[in-house]
């Protein structure tokens, strides 16, 4: 919960927005503080790596089962699955709440429905769109 002023001053309670599957938070949470402790660090290809992660289990609309489920997402590697690993053997996963669920799965509905009405009108989001294509030039060092 956030609190947050309302017009007439006094303070309300506003849920935050999920920034993952309920279930994955704690996965979440571990790679944010690493992404964190790396950057204070100085190691800035570790934490791009970190940050790439956390996009790919941001985008991830299910709870992740397995290391196997981890692998999959794009920019998660061997670390990240050993990652997951740590932290499920560390903590219990912590039971997810039907309010939590439920916020979830509005906010995934609400996402769709957007990117349903941009793909309608023709929009591509950044992400969506394919990576430019790279045509190798003719010039020195090619056979002729």
């Amino acid at each position: 919960h956030i609190p947050r002023a309302s017009p007439c001053g006094e303070l309300i309670r506003v849920m935050a927005v999920p920034k993952c599957h309920p279930a994955n938070r704690p996965f979440h949470d571990h790679l944010d503080s690493l992404r964190l402790d790396a950057g204070s660090k100085g190691f800035y290809s570790q934490q791009r790596t970190y940050s790439k992660a956390l996009q790919a289990l941001r985008r991830y609309p299910l709870p992740l089962r397995s290391p196997q489920e981890v692998a999959d997402l794009e920019g998660m590697g061997k670390a990240c699955c050993r990652i997951f690993e740590e932290c499920r053997s560390k903590k219990s996963l912590p039971s997810v709440t039907s309010v939590e669920e439920v916020q979830w799965r509005t906010n995934c509905k609400k996402r769709l429905a957007k990117a349903l009405k941009d793909a309608a009108k023709g929009k591509t989001s950044k992400a969506s769109r394919p990576p430019p294509l790279r045509i190798p030039r003719k010039g020195k060092g090619s056979g002729k």
